[in-house]
């Protein structure tokens, strides 16, 4: 990780692209209660404070959620997989114009499988519907409903006229959304705001690799946690990456 510190050391306008959940902070079986610590906080705050730095979290979460846990810092954001945009004290930005109409076969079959997997929950987004099982009370059977579900929305997407609709199946998470956007549309989107001499991409799940596919050359590309990846660098864990951006705070 010596060649970032020594570029970030050296540059002048920097971009640094953060996922949040499994990057930033550990993962929570409870989805709400991944607040950031006050360790992460601390870590944002001085990035931020830097005006060489741009600061963005992209993430798959709502909007509300990123504004309500980290909207007092200076941060830039990319919201449900590059939907929605935010520059520091600016309003949010759709990616597109989409209608709901899918939603409702959509969210009527997740639904139904919510119930059949107790501990599991059902999320509704602006642009998305999610299906999380991270918490479900029996993880084998969460398993193997979880292809069962990935099966049934292909059904689902063909005569029910969807094929507009992407299926993302993440870490114990299924994701339906308008084809168009994802981290690689919202990383994209921050890449345009100006001149960088340093960017950074940070990631751990494999909606990410689609934010790692659009970096330019000379971007420096993390993954943290296991997986095959793109990214030239490796973090075991969200607790080294927080260690690693501290030292490149300081």
């Amino acid at each position: 990780m010596i060649p970032i510190a020594e570029a970030y050391a050296r540059a002048r306008r920097r971009l640094l692209l953060l996922d949040y959940d499994g990057t930033l902070a550990e993962f929570n079986t409870d989805p709400m209660a991944a607040r950031p610590s006050e360790e992460l906080l601390q870590v944002l705050k001085k990035l931020t404070d830097d005006p060489a730095n741009t600061v963005v979290v992209i993430s798959g979460r709502p909007g509300a959620t990123l504004e309500e846990w980290l909207g007092h810092l200076k941060l830039g954001f990319s919201a449900e997989h590059g939907f929605l945009h935010k520059q520091p004290g600016s309003e949010w930005q759709p990616s597109a114009d989409i209608t709901g109409d899918w939603k409702v076969p959509v969210r009527e079959l997740m639904r139904l499988y919510t119930e059949r997997v107790t501990g599991s929950l059902l999320e509704e987004k602006v642009s998305a519907l999610t299906w999380h099982w991270r918490a479900a009370e029996d993880q084998a059977l969460a398993m193997r409903l979880e292809q069962e579900l990935m099966d049934e929305l292909e059904k689902l997407a063909g005569p029910m006229q969807l094929r507009i609709l992407q299926i993302v199946r993440g870490n114990k998470v299924i994701e339906v959304h308008p084809l168009g956007f994802d981290k690689g549309t919202g990383g994209t989107w921050w890449l345009h705001q100006g001149e960088f001499d340093f960017i950074l991409a940070a990631g751990d799940d494999t909606t990410d690799e689609d934010l790692f596919r659009v970096m330019p050359p000379g971007a420096f590309v993390v993954k943290v946690g296991a997986g095959e990846t793109l990214a030239q660098y490796h973090l075991e864990s969200p607790a080294a990456m927080r260690a690693f951006l501290q030292t490149l705070a300081k």
